[in-house]
């Protein structure tokens, strides 16, 4: 929640089929999981507004029925993946227009984290990738 002085309350809007294992998963990220980059990042941002005497506030969002183009949306369709994710989409959107939020889902520029990876790749793995795909070559 938001501290005294703060323009904007700092918001996290995800998605999760299950709720009590998805609040474990941040509270403990593992180290292996696809998604623990996102989990440890909740993690350290939880811990960290924690230690600061904020209160972290968990909402669940009580979507009324809705459609789009023919594809209804609503609570009996939240089992289906695609549509759970489109909602999570839908109020990020309105999440980064309000001026009250600050939305602290990560926006990742696929670019910057291939440079970022390729920064981190030793010297002879970066001779073997510039081998592999002829880049060493003249055109």
């Amino acid at each position: 929640m938001r501290k005294e002085g703060e323009q904007k309350e700092p918001i996290y809007i995800g998605e999760a089929e299950e709720l009590p294992r998805r609040i474990q998963r941040v509270r403990t990220p593992s180290k292996k999981a696809k998604d623990s980059d996102t989990n440890k990042r909740l993690h350290q941002i939880f811990q960290r507004y924690l230690t600061e005497g904020r209160v972290i506030v968990i909402d669940l969002a009580d979507i009324d029925p809705f459609e789009v183009n023919g594809v209804r949306f609503g609570r009996d369709d939240l089992g289906d993946r695609f549509k759970r994710r489109a909602i999570e989409n839908i109020l990020l959107a309105l999440a980064q227009k309000s001026d009250g939020f600050e939305v602290l889902n990560a926006v990742v520029d696929p670019l910057d984290k291939a440079e970022r990876a390729l920064k981190m790749l030793k010297p002879h793995e970066m001779r073997e990738i510039i081998r592999h795909y002829g880049l060493d070559k003249p055109k």
